[in-house]
């Protein structure tokens, strides 16, 4: 409890927390070494379908992070810088974004979090939308419905027929649309383990962040939580207590969670927007 205590008053001290489009993607069968794992699925596929997103809508849904000149994108850099120092250190791939319950932030902050390291030329990037109850990635970036990973997870579909390029350089998205029943028991399948260590050999500079849900709302969360490398947990001034940020860390304490995000500060400069505050 001192360390999130911490955490909190520091964050209340903090003030504030190019892109470049292309039409094709890395091909992914330019495997990372080792030799790819058998999946229940097909994994062999080659181009990534681009779907261009819309920068007027991403501007107006608080997504800044593909644009180095926006003064927004900053602070996300700066989380970025903090966050990959700390993972290529450990040598950790996967990060779980959650939040102890809803409207904390945390899918704002998982995407501008991987369009800020997409732009470094040493990374590449995944989102994953593994909030399978109530996803909400598709709708910050502006993605009409289509195939999604809960038509992966349920065997309708191929990994080729999932993945999306948004038009940001070392970066691809795997959304999902709909909610997926037995959403808990999918997150700890057998299946959805092999996913995940598949997507992180495809290559060995890939950073794969899962937006996952609130993790004291439902069970999906810590379901999941055996497949990841460390995590990250959103909090939001006004909406989250010392007691749940207590509970949270309990549940997190079974992996390696290198932070705290303190969102939504109303002690905001003029020059930055309210997702601008966080501490870890």
């Amino acid at each position: 409890m001192e360390r999130i205590s911490a955490a909190i008053a520091r964050a209340k001290k903090i003030r504030g927390f190019g892109e470049k489009l292309t039409t094709e993607h890395p091909d992914e069968n330019n495997l990372a070494p080792g030799a790819p794992l058998s999946l229940p699925l097909e994994v062999t596929y080659t181009t990534t379908t681009t779907v261009p997103v819309d920068h007027a809508h991403l501007n107006a849904n608080k997504i800044y992070a593909f644009d180095q000149n926006d003064v927004r994108s900053s602070r996300f850099d700066m989380l970025r810088t903090h966050l990959l120092q700390i993972m290529e250190a450990d040598g950790l791939q996967t990060l779980g974004i959650t939040s102890p319950t809803s409207a904390c932030g945390k899918t704002v902050i998982a995407i501008n979090l991987a369009m800020s390291i997409a732009r470094q030329f040493n990374h590449t990037v995944l989102l994953v939308d593994f909030d399978l109850r109530r996803p909400t990635v598709y709708k910050y970036l502006g993605l009409k419905p289509r195939a999604g990973i809960g038509d992966l997870l349920e065997g309708r579909m191929k990994i080729r027929d999932v993945l999306i390029n948004i038009g940001v350089d070392r970066m691809t998205v795997l959304p999902n649309f709909k909610r997926v029943h037995g959403s808990s028991e999918k997150l700890m399948s057998e299946t959805t383990r092999k996913l995940v260590e598949e997507l992180k050999m495809r290559y060995s500079d890939r950073i794969v962040i899962f937006d996952l849900p609130p993790v004291l709302e439902i069970d999906d969360t810590i379901a999941f939580l055996p497949n990841l490398d460390c995590s990250l947990l959103v909090a939001a001034e006004g909406s989250t207590s010392i007691s749940q940020l207590a509970d949270c860390d309990n549940i997190l304490s079974k992996i390696n969670n290198i932070g705290i995000v303190y969102n939504k500060s109303t002690n905001n400069d003029q020059n930055y927007d309210s997702y601008s505050n966080y501490v870890y």
